[in-house]
């Protein structure tokens, strides 16, 4: 089956797909081909996106974590939102809004490197360098297991503190955020050249076909 975005080449008897139904072609399509190297940016492009996500959260935590002394306190308190939630919002935002726009061809591929990269950069670095603080700060405050100032008496304190914690991993920090940004342009980009593989295979597929059944 042919599947046409243009409006003029479009045939009286042709079905007419919603968005969604649009999507779930092509997805169906993608898990189904064969070979398999001809799709994987767009079978795994997500996955590791959120790896890069969660393994970025996972050692800011740490970072803070060693500093307020926190030990075997609160691991799952922190490591839930702190980790587990950008990880999983890293996956969700690139597949919702890249990689079905890559499927779609609805925006120029520039555009959706772009966003990639902000999303990446935003939920692996900035998400867990605002949220990583206040859970941590939090439970090491509950456990004494850090002397803080308090925060609402002295919150110059406070972020002089956070600054003499997090001074030390600014360069890393730097160079993180230019190592997500480079891998969800990347993705993006070879996932936008897997589509255009697919769609030229299929093409010569399609024209095989006709040309076998003319003649």
């Amino acid at each position: 089956m042919a599947l046409s975005r243009k409006i003029d080449e479009i045939p009286s008897d042709a079905v007419l797909l919603s968005r969604d139904e649009v999507l779930k072609y092509e997805w169906k399509l993608i898990e189904q081909w064969t070979p398999e190297s001809d799709v994987w940016p767009i079978r795994y492009g997500v996955a590791i996106l959120g790896v890069a996500s969660g393994l970025s959260s996972l050692l800011i935590n740490n970072h803070y974590r060693v500093k307020l002394r926190l030990g075997t306190y609160a691991r799952f308190a922190t490591y839930l939102p702190c980790v587990a939630i950008p990880t999983m919002m890293s996956c969700f935002s690139h597949n919702e809004f890249i990689t079905n726009s890559v499927l779609l061809q609805n925006e120029c591929p520039v555009c959706l490197e772009v966003r990639a990269a902000s999303f990446q950069t935003l939920l692996s670095t900035i998400f867990p360098i605002v949220t990583v603080p206040l859970a941590t700060f939090n439970f090491a405050l509950r456990y004494n297991t850090y002397r803080l100032p308090s925060i609402t008496e002295k919150p110059k304190e406070v972020f002089k503190l956070w600054w003499k914690f997090t001074k030390p991993i600014r360069y890393p920090l730097y160079y993180n955020i230019a190592f997500q940004c480079i891998l969800a342009m990347g993705v993006t980009y070879f996932e936008g050249r897997s589509f255009e593989k697919l769609q030229t295979a299929i093409a010569k597929l399609e024209h095989d076909y006709e040309r076998k059944h003319t003649l």
